[in-house]
């Protein structure tokens, strides 16, 4: 027995279409990365202020530099009548 030829049809099975969502994953991308880039670098600061009877109490909070954000509260109360906010953390940790 011997090889004497093959006819050969070039064919695959690979079917090309174009993708209509790209656009959207794209936006996508775009909305998670600008949500990374607030949530890595951007200090999340809250302060609170509530009356209590004739006393204004404030309060705050920070998810990183709590340093920094204590030393602008007391820039901020500096020459008011208000005493500097107590570290209840801190104060905690002194306690124990």
């Amino acid at each position: 027995m011997k090889f004497v030829a093959a006819e050969t049809l070039n064919v695959t099975g690979l079917t090309v279409r174009k993708d209509f969502t790209l656009w959207i994953l794209g936006l996508d991308g775009a909305i998670f990365m600008i949500g990374v880039i607030q949530g890595m670098y951007w200090n999340h600061r809250r302060v609170w202020v509530q009356r209590v009877g004739r006393d204004l109490w404030i309060a705050g909070h920070t998810n990183k530099n709590w340093y920094g954000f204590k030393q602008e509260l007391n820039f901020v109360l500096k020459g008011t009548t208000f005493s500097d906010p107590e570290d209840q953390i801190h104060k905690e940790k002194v306690a124990n």
